[in-house]
């Protein structure tokens, strides 16, 4: 006798912390069993083609494999099956340190379809998202603290961020002068 086969596989996806359906379809006279690892380890459900996976808050795989129902034989290999999780999560940012109007490039996942960007809770002047994973953002008026994204699926932050406020010039003294004078701005 032929191994069994997994003949078709689906994982899912949700945009926040919770359970998820993920389903296998085997060859026939063969039933799913699911597990946590590539390899090895106990089952974490048998003989059903789909299984619910715990409350979830990234995105994780799990496996699923055959196994004949008459012999016991299993499938070669176990079949990755992925629950993914969308929010968006902000791995690092560049440079740490910033002013109003400098830019900064935000790195991490599930970025499409960002809504807002902020640094040390002030929102960005403007941004781009670039890709799933990386955003170009202009500092506004900011404030030290977390760098966050936010889309409709959630909200990722990273600590680290120093924002530098742009020095303002009220005056100076003497009005003009000459190489090697003195003058005192304030």
């Amino acid at each position: 006798n032929a191994a069994p086969t997994i003949t078709a596989s689906a994982g899912a996806t949700r945009c926040s912390t919770g359970t998820l359906t993920l389903s296998a379809t085997p060859s026939a006279g063969a039933a799913i069993d699911w597990y946590a690892a590539s390899s090895g380890g106990s089952a974490l459900a048998t003989g059903s083609n789909s299984y619910v996976t715990p409350s979830i808050s990234s995105t994780t795989a799990y496996y699923a494999q055959s196994r004949n129902t008459s012999t016991g034989c299993t499938s070669i290999a176990r079949t990755t099956v992925t629950a993914t999780v969308t929010v968006p999560s902000i791995s690092s940012f560049t440079p740490v340190n910033a002013g109003t109007g400098a830019t900064v490039i935000i790195t991490g996942t599930s970025f499409t379809g960002a809504s807002t960007v902020s640094f040390g809770g002030t929102a960005a002047t403007s941004f781009t998202v670039n890709s799933a994973t990386q955003i170009t953002a202009v500092v506004g008026a900011g404030s030290t603290g977390n760098v966050s994204v936010t889309t409709s699926c959630g909200t990722g932050t990273r600590s680290g961020f120093t924002y530098y406020a742009t020095p303002t010039i009220t005056s100076f003294t003497p009005s003009s002068g000459y190489i090697g004078n003195t003058i005192t701005i304030t």
